[in-house]
């Protein structure tokens, strides 16, 4: 569901003559108790659009589900997993929508002025510079695993080896300080920030988008004496029982989420919280356990779990990511806790 174009420097009268640059944010898009927009109808459709036509919009909900990000290679193009084209994998290729691509992409410039993907500021770890034609030889090895690997989380794993192998031989990638909590327990904490963080208690009344770095750290110091990654899940369940293998179509839809995210850099770097390359692949890693251990919770409280189930806990998720914004102690803490590749191997034993 992504693919590269050139990102010609079009004219932006296209846009002004359709009053997308009047209309980009004049519409509020104020959310029923349900958190559904007060726009859709009972069917589920946006009245503007039935009633006025696609350019009545919002141009945020003109430019869903797309997104871009600028490189010095061209501009990638992402489709939204908020999206059900995109969860289905249904659809006509962007390859074959080039023109519409890039008018939205002019749309996303408009409402995207001081988006900034200055690749020269990357790294693969905090303070190990990584310029741009290293990182797309490590993408195109990074892209091969994941699509060809049978499993997922030994896909990324994989990954991780294979950039801690640019990294100078004295790099030190576990940084976290001494602190009272074991090693584990650490782990069972920052998966349970993470898990809050991506699926709160009322995702459409929470409008914390930050880590809580603070409270993160004081758990470290005074651990608790069990943790409760998410919903219904404590510890010591996920010792005492494996996680049933998901289905097919479920397996290749994390598949494609993550081949996606790669593919179009949203994953590190500025593009993500200012994350190192390392820290931006593990953080998938545990995207990819934590969706797992939420399809558990689900299936343990329902007795059952189909595709839309996850697809739902995907779609929850891919909102979150877009509407994050980390502060600078926020991202601090990430970059510390994420870069440790110790802590996937622990994480994956946790799992199974």
């Amino acid at each position: 569901m992504v693919f590269l174009f050139d990102g010609r420097q079009d004219s932006l009268l296209f846009l002004i003559s359709r009053g997308w640059l009047s209309r980009a944010f004049s519409i509020p898009l104020e959310k029923k108790a349900d958190g559904k927009c007060t726009f859709l109808t009972e069917t589920d459709r946006c009245s503007l659009h039935e009633e006025h036509g696609a350019w009545a919009k919002p141009g945020m909900c003109q430019l869903f589900p797309y997104s871009f990000t600028a490189t010095p290679s061209g501009i990638y193009a992402y489709v939204s997993f908020a999206s059900s084209g995109a969860l289905l994998n249904q659809g006509t290729l962007l390859s074959e929508q080039r023109d519409k691509m890039q008018q939205q992409f002019e749309l996303f410039r408009v409402l995207f002025p001081h988006v900034d993907n200055d690749w020269s500021t990357a790294q693969i770890i905090d303070g190990v510079s990584l310029n741009w034609d290293t990182y797309l030889q490590i993408e195109a090895r990074l892209l091969s695993i994941i699509e060809n690997h049978s499993d997922l989380l030994t896909a990324l794993m994989e990954c991780s080896e294979l950039v801690l192998a640019y990294l100078p031989a004295n790099s030190n990638v576990e940084r976290l300080p001494p602190v009272e909590a074991s090693v584990k327990t650490v782990d069972q904490l920052i998966l349970k920030q993470l898990s809050e963080l991506y699926w709160p208690a009322d995702v459409f009344s929470e409008n914390s988008f930050d880590i809580n770095a603070r409270e993160l750290m004081s758990s470290f110091v005074q651990p608790p004496a069990v943790v409760t990654i998410c919903a219904g899940l404590r510890t010591k369940n996920f010792l005492e029982t494996q996680l049933d293998p998901l289905p097919t179509d479920i397996e290749q839809l994390l598949r494609r989420f993550v081949y996606s995210r790669v593919f179009a850099k949203l994953y590190f770097s500025r593009s993500y919280a200012h994350l190192s390359l390392l820290s931006g692949i593990n953080h998938l890693f545990i995207l990819v356990a934590l969706i797992r251990l939420q399809a558990k919770a689900k299936k343990r409280a329902a007795g059952t779990l189909d595709f839309w189930d996850v697809a739902e806990i995907i779609r929850t998720m891919e909102r979150r990511l877009t509407q994050m914004s980390f502060s600078r102690e926020g991202c601090t803490i990430l970059e510390i806790v994420l870069s440790s590749p110790s802590r996937l191997g622990r994480i994956r034993q946790l799992l199974s």
